[in-house]
């Protein structure tokens, strides 16, 4: 099948993971991107990550393309004019436009009617939809999972848990094992797995939510008979402060009520935590997820608290491997849970290894 091009819009942290895991999406090749910091044009595309070299600099709007990646998951805020400017260029250049942000009902009729008007493609990437038949479910009764699942959850925003999914995927998968999973974000279906439903975002109540999740695994369960669920948790496991909530860690403890945790990724910022604090995650874990972390990872990304209440929204410190190696080595000494560096890919390799044998030790079977 040939691999349509395309060209990212705006490239920021929510949506890198599609230029660093590229080569695991389906049907499309990534050939360009560009940002909407002016400053970020002409760089490599791994500097807003402090990774390695990629070989795609930001900005190229010369690469010729297919499909416009417009969006990183996030909803439009005061910059929709800019956004929906450059995907009426791309429209008029007869470029189909896939949307990955989180439309109001206004923008999502004023995006499709560019599509409309220009003749090209629109596809909006909002979420799973479920059948009718999970949504009319009226039975308060939660159904046993009769597979391994593994849960990937993070303590904070932009501790990078969609790529721990996306390793999880190419391991497993690579290892002969059928995988169903239910991925954080709203565009994971360019990976070949199922987005995170749209129901859990709507105004239903939180037992519709967690009994409405239940069956929708059960009935992926039922029909893909797969050997493993992965299952990523949009948000966070807790609220930061009072000014930056982190959704309060409820999409956490809708997930870890609808489905029991047989493994629990628990990917960290790159803060100095110490055992009290360790203890306080796994305590959450429990209550949520019916298991403490089984594993822990630590990315590079650590919350910038003085710049981030003086701009109210957050933002990041940004810390290279090295850094992220003596936190890890760090952590190490102080708990008993492996620690795991994002930034480096023989670790992850060890990461999914070790969860690999540990649901293998338990009472479950794996293949």
């Amino acid at each position: 099948m040939i691999k349509r091009r395309a060209f990212l819009f705006p490239y920021t942290l929510n949506n890198c993971e599609i230029i660093k895991f590229k080569d695991l999406l389906v049907n499309m090749d990534i050939v360009g991107v560009d940002s909407l910091t002016k400053e970020l044009r002409g760089k490599d595309v791994s500097y807003i990550y402090n990774g390695s070299n990629q070989g795609i600099n930001i900005g190229d709007e010369t690469i010729d393309y297919d499909v416009l990646l417009l969006g990183d998951g996030s909803r439009i805020g005061d910059e929709f004019d800019k956004i929906y400017e450059y995907a009426e260029r791309a429209a008029q250049k007869g470029k189909d436009i896939f949307i990955l942000y989180i439309l109001t009902r206004k923008q999502r009729e004023k995006f499709e009617k560019l599509c409309k008007d220009n003749n090209v493609g629109c596809r909006i990437f909002s979420g799973l939809e479920v059948p009718d038949k999970i949504m009319n479910c009226e039975y308060e009764i939660l159904n046993d999972i009769s597979i391994p699942v593994i849960i990937v959850s993070g303590v904070a925003e932009n501790t990078r848990k969609f790529e721990i999914q996306l390793f999880l995927n190419k391991y497993f998968k690579s290892a002969g094992y059928n995988v169903v999973q239910i991925g954080s974000k709203n565009f994971s279906e360019l990976f070949g797995f199922y987005s995170f439903p749209q129901f859990m975002f709507c105004d239903i109540s939180e037992a519709k939510k967690i009994i409405c999740f239940n069956e929708l695994c059960k009935g992926l369960e039922y029909q893909e008979k797969p050997d493993l669920f992965i299952i990523g948790v949009p948000g966070s496991l807790i609220p930061y402060n009072n000014y930056f909530t982190n959704k309060f860690g409820i999409f956490s403890f809708e997930i870890g009520k609808a489905i029991k945790a047989d493994a629990v990724v628990m990917a960290l910022d790159n803060a100095p935590y110490e055992v009290e604090g360790i203890a306080n995650i796994n305590n959450i874990c429990r209550v949520y997820f019916g298991n403490e972390a089984t594993v822990f990872s630590i990315s590079n990304f650590r919350i910038d608290v003085e710049k981030s209440i003086q701009e109210k929204t957050l933002g990041y410190i940004i810390s290279n491997k090295e850094n992220v190696d003596k936190n890890v080595k760090r952590l190490k000494e102080r708990v008993k849970i492996p620690v795991f560096n994002l930034l480096d890919y023989i670790q992850l390799q060890k990461l999914a290894e070790y969860i690999e044998n540990d649901l293998s030790d338990m009472d479950i079977k794996l293949l």
